[in-house]
């Protein structure tokens, strides 16, 4: 009896812990947590895979880079998107660390806030599967540039905030957030500001300003509550003003050259995919083409309007035209279309983006019919109270209608439209299954497990090889950062292929000037590669696999690529691998000159390295070494040794060794097997009192800890001669 009494409490105390941990779990936290690693997991190993971005972004960087060293911003490209990824580079000065770190925090941070959003809107399940939708989508943390994704970020609070405090202080700090984000992030939420200041206006004076509150109306009380905010996002635009490059006199100019040189961009892409027989290309070559179709090289919106408005009106109809494209990319990551509404490649005639789209569809409008017919019920229980939100939704939601045909329905301009999209499926959703709201509550307890189960079979989106690409970029940086000290120099004038901006961009800081390898068509019949460099004041040139092979089959170049001293440049990076060839020369005279006075030692890093006279590759600037080694030295007496001093780090393998080959013009002279700490090296030298090639060759290499993670072999200290 006794134990039968035991046995029954024992089952009811498992079933009512089982009940507290089942509560428990659909508390908000274990949503939140759940959103959070699922997108976590999504993106796992982004850092190994994603190329180090290009386009917008290293322009970005520029300013990012002004913030963190000089304090400064450029308040006409969204200064507090820079100052955030300039802060960044306190922790880290790698480009690309610092890179997909500013992307990783921005994705995680938008999927925690797009689930309060939707738990503000719609009954925490929905609104879990709904951010679900928003996290799993690769247009949401793959997107092309960060400023995109960073853009939404401001959005989200002001929807947060109207939703949390739709009280006349809320309605206020939102307003002047929304003034804040049109100066500092996106000028076209100017619309939003605007909208959303009529509605207030309206609001406070035909609902609140009764005939009989005339009398009591307590006009500090609005005062305060929408200048106070006001003010402060006043005093905070003032503060970045105060620090930007860009000032008063200069700023009509370079908010004109922003605004001229996107529309001359955008209008060229979509003609070209009007009319392909267009060739060239919509970034660098769209100017003659505004030229030719409104008769000015840059024009403005307005003047576009003036000089063609058919041309203008046929480009806002194609750009309408691929709106579905744009949304089914958008929400499903495919287009059921065969023309592209974005830059960046897309997956086209897509049947599941079609069946998607209808499902979509009916779902809307199936939930807007039973909205309709049971509107009463649903405004006093449910939207009433969070009407201030869908209004504030709504103000941005319009912007859209203005990107749209000026721009293109381009997924990334779109992101706020997509939320605005999701949460009235997800409301549809709701309203859809109201009636058995009842009858699904006994099965809230799988609401937990669907969530455990979510997270488990969520792939990695770079576990999939189709989503793993060449990081050209990313090699390029690393390739040529070395040279960190020259690139940026203001006077250098950089030749260079692919990603030649951004390299001038991200290792340049901007400072100097760069040209891609079309500028090499300009080249006359019978004129001399260096002259046409000298020309236009090239004093850097990087050359590719590709664009060696082509001017070494050209007998006037071929001399100038084997012997550039006697041109007036150097070889100062070069490395041939079975898979990929480089060149790196460095303009040192403008006249030919076979007999530079080389140095005979280098000891100091990286004062030596800036030595105009010494020719070398395969060094970074504080002295660490590439698995490949070459300097060009002088030797001082016919016999003489060769020097070389170093250390070889203790990283992460205390019985690391390495092998290192010493050749003198080619041939080997010395080898040794090096292990960790301090090491000297003496060769006796005997030969002609000239300048001769040094090549160190190291046969391992190790990465540098933390965030610095460059591939080194040794911490050079002393390569020279002695008498």
């Amino acid at each position: 009896m006794i134990s039968t009494s035991q046995s029954s409490l024992s089952k009811v105390l498992q079933i009512t812990k089982l009940n507290i941990l089942v509560n428990r779990l659909q508390e908000p936290w274990f949503a939140y947590l759940t959103i959070f690693l699922l997108q976590l997991k999504i993106i796992w190993g982004m850092w190994l895979f994603r190329d180090l971005t290009f386009g917008d972004t290293s322009s970005y960087f520029t300013d990012a880079f002004g913030w963190f060293n000089k304090f400064t911003d450029n308040i006409v490209w969204s200064p507090l998107y820079t100052t955030f990824y300039g802060s960044l580079l306190h922790l880290t000065q790698d480009v690309y660390s610092v890179t997909i770190l500013h992307r990783m925090i921005i994705v995680l941070l938008l999927c925690v806030m797009v689930l309060a959003l939707m738990r503000r809107l719609l009954p925490s399940f929905i609104a879990w599967l709904v951010a679900v939708w928003w996290v799993i989508l690769p247009i949401n943390f793959d997107s092309l540039y960060e400023v995109h994704l960073f853009a939404l970020i401001p959005i989200l609070s002001v929807w947060l905030l109207i939703l949390w405090k739709p009280t006349l202080m809320g309605r206020g700090v939102t307003l002047s957030l929304l003034l804040g984000t049109c100066i500092l992030v996106r000028n076209e939420y100017a619309i939003t500001f605007v909208l959303f200041a009529i509605i207030c206006f309206v609001y406070e004076i035909a609902y609140r300003r009764k005939a009989s509150d005339i009398k009591n109306l307590k006009w500090r009380k609005y005062l305060l509550a929408y200048l106070a905010p006001l003010v402060v996002a006043i005093l905070l635009v003032i503060f970045f003003f105060s620090r930007s490059t860009v000032q008063f006199s200069r700023l009509s100019e370079v908010s004109g050259i922003k605004h001229t040189l996107n529309m001359c961009q955008v209008y060229a892409f979509g003609y070209q995919q009007r009319h392909p027989e267009w060739n060239k290309s919509p970034w660098t070559d769209c100017s003659q083409l505004m030229e030719t179709t409104f008769g000015k090289k840059m024009p403005s919106l307005v003047e576009m309007l003036t000089a063609n408005p058919q041309a203008t009106i046929e480009h806002f109809s194609w750009n309408f035209s691929l709106t579905p494209n744009g949304l089914q990319v958008l929400l499903f990551n495919a287009t059921s279309g065969n023309v592209n509404p974005d830059y960046a490649p897309v997956e086209y005639n897509s049947n599941i983006a079609l069946i998607l789209s209808i499902g979509l569809i009916i779902i809307l409008l199936t939930g807007f019919v039973l909205f309709l017919k049971n509107r009463v019920y649903w405004w006093q229980n449910w939207i009433k109270s969070r009407i201030w939100g869908w209004m504030l939704m709504g103000s941005v939601g319009v912007v859209t209608f203005f990107i749209i045909p000026t721009q293109r329905p381009r997924p990334s301009y779109l992101f706020s439209l997509g939320l605005i999209i999701m949460a009235l499926f997800g409301m549809a959703i709701f309203i859809i299954f109201n009636r058995w709201s009842n009858s699904l509550k006994q099965y809230s307890w799988s609401i937990p497990v669907i969530m455990v189960i979510g997270l488990i079979i969520a792939p990695v989106y770079y576990s999939d090889q189709n989503h793993v690409h060449p990081r050209l970029l990313l090699d390029d940086y690393r390739r040529l950062v070395p040279y960190t000290a020259l690139i940026e120099k203001p006077d250098t004038v950089f030749l260079k292929g692919e990603f030649a901006s951004d390299i001038s961009n991200y290792i340049g800081k901007g400072y100097s000037s760069a040209f891609d390898y079309s500028i090499l068509d300009e080249i006359k019949p019978n004129t001399a590669l260096p002259d046409f460099l000298a020309s236009k004041n090239i004093n850097l040139f990087y050359l590719d696999s590709n664009i060696l092979q082509k001017l070494k089959t050209n007998p006037l170049y071929k001399s100038f690529l084997e012997f550039p001293q006697n041109f007036g440049w150097k070889e100062i990076g070069y490395q041939n691998t079975l898979s990929y060839e480089w060149l790196l020369l460095q303009r040192v005279s403008t006249k030919p000159n076979n007999q530079l006075k080389a140095p005979e030692a280098v000891s100091q890093f990286p004062a030596d390295l800036a030595n105009p006279n010494l020719e070398y590759s395969g060094m970074y600037e504080d002295g660490w070494a590439s698995e490949a080694v070459f300097f060009r030295l002088a030797q001082p007496t016919s016999t003489a040794k060769l020097v070389i001093k170093g250390m070889i780090p203790l990283i992460d393998n205390q019985s690391f060794t390495s092998n290192i080959e010493i050749l003198s013009d080619g041939v080997t002279v010395a080898t040794k097997q090096l292990t960790l700490g301090d090491f000297e090296i003496q060769v006796p030298i005997t030969g002609t009192v000239t300048n001769h090639r040094i090549d160190l060759r190291f046969s391992q290499y190790q990465n540098l800890p933390g965030n610095d993670g460059r591939p080194v072999t040794a911490l050079l200290k002393y390569v020279g001669y002695e008498k």
